[in-house]
Formats: C-alpha cells, structure tokens, sequence
C-alpha cells in the first residue's frame, strides 16, 4: 500500500519537472506571444485614443468656425443701419407707387404709435390716478413800503415760468424737462393797494408725496431768490400766506389718458388692416 502511495508521488513529480523542461526548452514561443499581445492591446488603446483626439479636436474646430462666423456677423450700429439702407433702397426699386405710399403710411402709423406710447410711460401726470389726482397751492404776499409791491408782483410772475425755477425743481425733485407743465401760475391780485399784492402758484405730480416736494421747493426757491432781488427791484418782503397739498377728481387728466389710449388703439387697428395686404417685400421694409 505504501510502495503504491511511493510510485504515485514519483509519477507526479516526474510530470511536473518534464512540464518545467517543456515550458523552458519553449521560452522564446512565450516571450514572442507576450510580445505580440502587449503590442496588439497597445495598438487598440492608442488608436481609441486618436479616435476620441480627433473628435474632440473636431468639435474645437467646429466651434472656433462658428464664433468666427459670429464675429464677421457682428456689426457697428452705424454698419448695420448701412447696411439696411442698402436692403431698403433695392427692395424699393422693385415697388410701385402705391405700394411705397402704403408703406410711408404704415410708418407714419409706427411713428404716431411710438410718440404716444412713450408721452403715456414718461410723462409725470399720466402715471397719477386722475380719480385721486393730487395737487398743490401755495399763495404767496407781497408787501412793500415804497409802493412798488404791483412792479414787484409782476417781476416775480417772471420767475415763475422761468427755466431757473425749473431747473432748481429739477435738481431737488428729480425729474426732467417734463417739470415745466407741472408748475403754473394759477393767479395774481392786487386789490387796489400799490404796496400789498399777492400771487399763487399752483403744482401737480404723480403722488402727493411728490407734489410736496414740488411745493417744499418753491418756496425754498422763492425764499433764496427773494434775498438776491433785494437790491435790484427793491427792498421787499414775501411770505408764504398759505400752502396745501390734496387730492381730487382731475376730469382733464383723466380725458387726456383716455384720448392717448384710444389713439394708440385706433392707430394699431388700422396699421394691422393696412400690413395685413401687404405683400413680402412691402412687409421686409416696414
């Protein structure tokens, strides 16, 4: 039992030392074959990397044509006015009289539309609710000892509708030229008396936090150029008789925006029936 044991582990190792002789009489064959599979999978990684190299760069390439097509594109305001001044005038070559009066009509109607549409969302009275319309009043009194408040009075209705007093009103209110139809004078007395008159100025705006700033300003305005005018029309006083700030129902205002609207609408409508026969070329102009 034990010589069987013996005679089959000498088998075995005589199998195992042959197989070492095979593999080392064979070395060259292994070493080849390792060779070429190294090589075969390094060929099959290089060329998925050229592959995904190439797609890449492509798309670099593509994208680089299109922002330089971009940039061509890209024109000053003056070019690309030119160049539509170019487009217009040989379209219009190719259009008869009525088509070319239609078209002056249409844009006539743009022109029309847009001066109405920007007077309704610049204007200060056109954004104030014409049934909460708020306004100002200030009354002011004039005295002088030399008789001469009627001359005076006069002088400073002039101030009144000046460009300095609207542009005082401008710096401290914020707003634009549309300041001067939003100061008024509203009245003057003088009661027969040559050394007592009065005069009274009246405001609007938008809200009535607005409108007393309008007011504030007057008279910080009248209060400044009272003391320069001391010594050109006379030695004089004015004071602020009195000064108020409300709301009411404005009928006018409230017509006004009516009236602008109305245009605007009348005006699309009859825009949208004129375009609405023309042909491409007509339509590429206006």
């Amino acid at each position: 039992m034990n010589e069987k044991r013996l005679r089959a582990r000498e088998e075995k190792e005589i199998d195992l030392i042959d197989l070492l002789i095979e593999i080392m009489l064979h070395w060259r064959g292994l070493i080849v074959a390792f060779l070429i599979g190294g090589i075969l999978l390094g060929g099959y990684s290089f060329m998925q990397s050229y592959k995904a190299h190439n797609a890449a760069q492509a798309q670099v390439d593509a994208a680089a044509k299109e922002a330089a097509a971009v940039d061509a594109e890209v024109l000053t305001d003056a070019e690309r006015l030119e160049r539509l001044n170019e487009q217009a005038e040989e379209l219009v070559k190719e259009l008869s009289d009525t088509s070319l009066a239609n078209i002056e009509t249409a844009l006539s109607y743009y022109d029309q539309i847009e001066v109405i549409q920007d007077y309704l969302d610049t204007s200060v009275l056109m954004k104030a609710d014409p049934y909460n319309f708020p306004y100002g009043n200030i009354t002011f009194h004039i005295s002088s000892e030399s008789e001469t408040a009627e001359s005076i009075r006069v002088t400073y209705e002039r101030i009144f509708s000046s460009a300095d007093l609207f542009n005082y009103v401008m710096e401290k209110c914020g707003y634009g030229s549309e300041v001067s139809e939003l100061i008024s004078l509203y009245s003057s007395e003088t009661n027969n008396d040559l050394s007592y008159s009065s005069l009274r100025v009246d405001c609007k705006a938008a809200t009535v936090a607005e409108c007393q700033k309008i007011v504030d300003a007057i008279i910080e305005y009248v209060k400044a150029k009272s003391a320069d005018l001391q010594s050109t029309i006379g030695y004089h006083t004015i004071s602020v008789a009195d000064s108020a700030v409300s709301t009411s129902y404005n009928t006018s205002l409230a017509q006004t925006k009516e009236d602008k609207e109305s245009a605007i609408i009348s005006k699309n409508l009859a825009l949208a029936r004129l375009t609405d026969s023309f042909t491409d070329k007509e339509k590429s102009i206006t």
